[in-house]
Parts: structure tokens; C-alpha cells; sequence
């Protein structure tokens, strides 16, 4: 992972974690914001931003320091955290959970496929979350996609994408099922383009832009 720096919130971090929080009790609109590198290692650190009073606060700080990584709200109101580069390692292979009302962060399972950057995590309609494609610590791409489930705290793979892609969308359809779209595919990128929009990516290689669409269905199949 390439070491830059921006200002964010109440000190210096850059890539961060940021969600949006939806439990009860919570102002409209609080996010949370997680991790990201501070000036010279990764933030471990959180806080919380309120936008109806314009001010950060502390809460919890993260089980590991970790950049990179991907914020979902769960259908509970908690908040998994999942890969990202961390100060040791890249590609953190366990999975965290925030807690609103107690502002902690607890451990929880592990992934079957550690996962550095680049890859999209999907709450789906019964609560898990489908995380797919990004980029191992070797920055090599990655086709196979892996389901959370709160229940159980565990990750298990589930069906893999037709191909190989990072820094695509995927969007949850009224079906249930996950259409993933565009991205480039990595270790050869620079540039990651959909609907012709680019956008500079930290890997300073060739793009190789991916067009097609790859919608996966909850039980885990794509389309042959």
C-alpha cells in the first residue's frame, strides 16, 4: 500500500472506514469513521461525526489497526469491518464489529480469502453480507466472493465471479440478488473506469477495465 497522508476528521487519515450508523437512539445521520493511515503508521482510532452538531468525538478504538478496509452496517445496527493493509501485514485476515451502543469493537470470524483492497462487501436481504473480488496481500485479483453471517460470526465461500475484478460496484437488486459491475482487474491497474469514469488508484500499474456485468444470485451461482 502506498504511504500518503490527507486530513480527515479530528486528525490526519487516509484511506478510512466510513459508515453511516442507523441504530435507535442515534442522531439522523452520524457516521462512523475508522483507521485509515496516520501520519507515519495506521489508525487504529475511531470517532464518530455528527452532522447536526458539525463535531467529531471519540468512541471505541479497533481490535487492529487497518487502511483500506470496508464499513457495512448490519441489519442489528452494528458495523462489520473486514480486511484492509494493516501496519504489519496487508490483507488483515479477521474481521471486527462495532457496537454502537457500548462504542466497541470486538473480534469475530476470520476470512477464507484475506482480502487487501479493492473488493465490495453487500449487506443481502437476510442479513449476511457477500464480499467479493479486490485483491490479495500480493495485490494478485481476486474472483472468489465469501458471505458473513452475524448469526455465527463466520465467513464461508460461496460461488466465485466469472472473472476477476476489483474497485467494482455491487448493488443489491429487489430480488435478492447482487449485480456486480464494472472495476479494473489488478495486479495491472492504474485507473478503474464504469460508464466511462476513471478515477487514479494507489497501484501505480496498467488498467485493465472491465465492462461486463457478473450478477450473483443469494445462494451463491452465477450465470454460465
Amino acid at each position: 500500500m502506498t504511504r500518503r497522508t490527507a486530513r480527515s476528521a479530528r486528525r490526519g487519515r487516509w484511506p478510512v472506514l466510513a459508515t453511516v450508523l442507523s441504530p435507535p437512539g442515534f442522531s439522523t445521520g452520524v457516521s462512523l469513521i475508522a483507521g485509515g493511515m496516520g501520519t507515519e503508521t495506521v489508525l487504529a482510532t475511531a470517532e464518530l461525526y455528527d452532522p447536526k452538531t458539525g463535531k467529531f468525538s471519540p468512541t471505541g478504538s479497533m481490535v487492529a489497526a487497518r487502511a483500506d478496509g470496508k464499513a457495512t452496517v448490519l441489519l442489528d445496527g452494528r458495523v462489520l469491518i473486514v480486511a484492509g493493509d494493516g501496519n504489519d501485514t496487508y490483507a488483515v485476515a479477521f474481521a471486527e464489529l462495532y457496537d454502537p451502543a457500548t462504542g466497541r469493537f470486538s473480534r469475530t470470524g476470520s476470512m477464507v480469502t484475506p482480502r487487501d483492497s479493492g473488493f465490495s462487501a453487500t449487506l443481502l436481504m437476510d442479513g449476511r453480507v457477500l464480499i467479493a473480488g479486490g485483491a490479495d496481500k500480493d495485490v494478485n485479483t481476486l474472483a472468489s466472493a465469501e458471505i458473513f453471517d452475524p448469526g455465527t460470526g463466520k465467513f464461508t465461500a460461496t460461488g466465485s465471479m466469472t472473472t476477476g475484478r476489483g474497485d467494482h460496484t455491487a448493488t443489491r437488486l429487489s430480488d435478492g440478488r447482487v449485480l456486480i459491475a464494472g472495476g479494473a482487474n489488478p495486479p495491472r491497474f492504474t485507473w478503474a473506469g464504469i460508464s466511462g469514469a476513471v478515477r487514479p488508484k494507489e497501484r501505480h500499474l496498467h488498467s485493465d477495465r472491465l465492462d461486463g456485468g457478473c450478477p450473483i444470485r443469494p445462494d451463491g451461482h452465477t450465470p454460465g
